[in-house]
């Protein structure tokens, strides 16, 4: 079952879940475009979910060292949990990745797509 979100926004090819990555940016295999997903709220989520944590430790009662020993493992549990919740309420999106992520290498004269092949440090000659 492919869900609707799971679909590559170049060509419309519905995506597996071993091609789609959470992760890293992946490329679609029927269009070769280059692709990354993107999670609604993860600042938030993270914030909310470290601040969470220990005020769930405090309500059962936990004090001392084992107070910070539980907050410390609840993290994992919750931010799972909150990662399903989030997106059943507002799925991620599949974006075209060199068109709207600041990050990739791009040459400053012929805008070429350089992959993250460009180090900073060295001198570089556009092609």
């Amino acid at each position: 079952m492919s869900l609707a979100w799971r679909v590559c926004p170049a060509c419309g090819l519905a995506l597996s879940r071993k091609t789609a990555s959470f992760t890293e940016p992946f490329s679609c295999p029927a269009c070769g475009e280059k692709l990354r997903i993107k999670q609604a709220g993860f600042a938030l989520r993270s914030l909310v979910i470290y601040l969470f944590s220990p005020l769930l430790a405090w309500e059962f009662g936990f004090r001392g060292l084992v107070f910070v020993i539980i907050s410390a493992f609840a993290i994992w549990p919750l931010s799972f949990a909150a990662k399903l919740i989030v997106n059943a309420i507002r799925p991620p999106r599949i974006l075209v990745r060199p068109h709207d992520d600041p990050s990739i290498n791009r040459c400053p004269k012929c805008q070429t797509d350089l992959e993250n092949k460009f180090e900073l440090d060295k001198p570089f000659a556009c092609p």
